[in-house]
């Protein structure tokens, strides 16, 4: 997994990368249906589960939120990691880890695609499961075709037609990146990992997934999920901040 923007990319990440593409070649279109069957984290759902402590609405997973790491968490593979919920319900929790920025081209990773062959876009490793799928986000006005809501207007598809579409630009404004794999959790695995405070949630903005310094991401989300932890905590300090402003 490469972590760091400009961190040289190794020969293994290469090879998984490019697995990528011979399950475009497999599947190269999908509907909501079928991608709700090959990931059944995505079935629609209301949670039945929330972390224990009642925490506030604010303080719950959901789809459309970040999980930020904290310093618990020394796993390369998650460690500094800014993950964003694509679905969580009844079934588990599926999310895109977005500061894990490679620098291997979507074009060398589909040569095939003439659409991307002019485009510097570069891959993101979305998680160290499934890592031989990919899944494209795309910020877009209009809902797209073959995609699932995420939040606002983000949305999620495996669809390589969307992706070919997204990188010729037909509709104007509309921004996209591709992940290889994901961050997946059964029922209650996440719950229990946030008991022990190796998460902090924040509700996900489309700026800090498509605009922001990936290397950055991590930092400044961290900062600011501690600043409202303890604006939480003591609420003396939030009125003496409020007052200040």
């Amino acid at each position: 997994m490469i972590s760091l923007m400009k961190r040289p990319v190794s020969i293994i990440t290469i090879i998984v990368l490019l697995g990528v593409l011979s399950f475009v070649l497999i599947c190269p279109s999908v509907n909501e249906d079928s991608i709700a069957a090959k990931h059944p984290f995505l079935l629609r759902g209301m949670p039945e589960h929330i972390p224990s402590g009642n925490p506030s609405a604010d303080e719950r997973p959901s789809k459309g939120r970040f999980l930020v790491a904290t310093s618990r968490i020394t796993d390369p593979r998650f460690r500094e990691a800014v993950i964003l919920l694509i679905n969580y319900d009844r079934n588990g929790t599926l999310g895109l880890i977005i500061n894990r920025p490679t620098e291997v081209k979507l074009s060398t990773l589909f040569p095939g695609v003439k659409e991307l062959q002019k485009r510097s876009d570069t891959a993101f490793v979305g998680g160290p499961v499934g890592m031989e799928q990919f899944f494209l986000l795309i910020r877009s006005a209009v809902p797209p075709e073959e995609s699932l809501h995420v939040f606002r207007d983000i949305y999620v598809s495996t669809s390589m037609s969307l992706l070919k579409r997204a990188a010729r630009g037909d509709k104007g404004g509309e921004k996209f990146r591709l992940y290889s794999g994901y961050a997946g959790w059964a029922a209650g695995q996440l719950e229990r990992e946030l008991s022990v405070g190796d998460w902090h949630i924040l509700q996900a903005d489309p700026e800090t997934v498509f605009s922001k310094d990936p290397e950055k991401i991590w930092q400044d989300l961290n900062r600011l999920s501690s600043g409202i932890r303890v604006k939480r905590e003591s609420p003396a300090i939030g009125f003496l901040a409020a007052k200040a402003r």
